[in-house]
């Protein structure tokens, strides 16, 4: 076992600090919260980091929700032309359909669903964000797989590569790039709509929910231009520090999933680096995300080989025909 050093011991250390300082913001800020259907948020800035959290929530989840149906979508219609001919059309209109012109569905199919309560607000959001990223992830992962090279099929077929081994020794290479690649592009998306999703009206009806994007309309309409200008600042500091933190280190890794040959040794982000000198990360790696990971490829490399056997009739499913 590596032993412990002072660098291991700061690392864990703030990433102990890091979640004491998330319960405390979520527990104490939470209180003061407004109900959903208030038409106004606290602006004391000191709810800012606590907005902040809830606006990433929303778009973390969504982008997962976004990425977990992209791939399927993508891989049905690389799979099979009936499918393609339903997806691909469909996929094309939905995309050019602006965030507004899903109000209705997301006040009356869920703000109206459960009642007018929290979940329901936050469905109806997480479903508007959802048009703004899904589109472009599943042309992505269609456009990645019908881009393999057809020597590289072949060689998975002489192998006998089905399932989990499949989708993890071909599709998974092919798919990472373009895959990481468009979660930037909709992110950003989900950034340019947040305001418009966490402010949802329709006719008489109006829901805020507590965010970074509701937070900034209000002050914008407010004139308060002090606290427009911190809620501006906090968004150009959480871009940036994401990308340190978050879409760089991604960047590097997927390059190791690259086809080309290059002989170089991948690298290894500097994220992961300090990350890898604690030994809560190494015990949660080992005990948790290794042991999920795995069965996660062995659940999706199942599903996949059976829609790639069935692609027509699921899309047939899908779309109810």
């Amino acid at each position: 076992m590596p032993s412990r050093t002072p660098a291991s011991y700061s690392v864990d250390l703030g990433l102990i600090l890091l979640l004491v300082v998330l319960v405390a913001a979520l527990t104490l800020g939470g209180s003061s919260l407004r109900p959903y259907d208030s038409p106004e948020l606290d602006p004391r800035p000191e709810l800012l980091p606590l907005y902040l959290l809830l606006s990433l929530t929303r778009l973390g989840v969504t982008l997962a929700i976004s990425v977990l149906l992209a791939v399927p979508t993508g891989y049905l219609a690389a799979k099979s032309a009936f499918a393609r001919r339903l997806i691909l059309p469909t996929l094309d209109i939905f995309q050019s359909v602006p965030i507004v012109g899903f109000f209705p569905v997301a006040v009356w199919g869920f703000v109206r669903l459960f009642g007018g309560s929290a979940f329901g607000v936050e469905l109806a959001a997480v479903f508007l964000i959802f048009t703004s990223m899904f589109w472009n992830l599943a042309f992505g992962v269609y456009e990645s797989l019908i881009t393999v090279p057809e020597e590289l099929r072949m060689a998975a077929d002489q192998f006998g590569l089905r399932g989990s081994l499949r989708w993890s020794h071909l599709i998974l290479p092919v798919v990472v790039p373009s895959l990481l690649y468009n979660s930037l592009v909709s992110w950003a998306n989900g950034w340019f709509f947040l305001i418009a999703s966490e402010i949802i009206a329709v006719g008489p009806a109006r829901y805020t929910l507590p965010g970074l994007g509701s937070y900034l309309a209000q002050a914008v309409t407010a004139g308060r231009n002090d606290l427009t200008m911190l809620a501006l600042a906090v968004l150009l500091a959480t871009t940036i520090g994401m990308h340190l933190l978050l879409w760089g280190p991604l960047s590097i890794w997927a390059e190791r999933f690259h086809l080309e040959e290059t002989g170089d040794r991948p690298r290894r982000p500097r994220i992961a680096r300090i990350l890898g000198r604690s030994r809560l990360v190494r015990s949660a790696s080992v005990g948790i995300v290794t042991p999920a990971a795995q069965q996660a490829l062995r659940v999706s490399g199942r599903v996949l080989d059976f829609l790639g056997r069935h692609a027509a009739g699921s899309a047939a499913v899908l779309f109810g025909l």
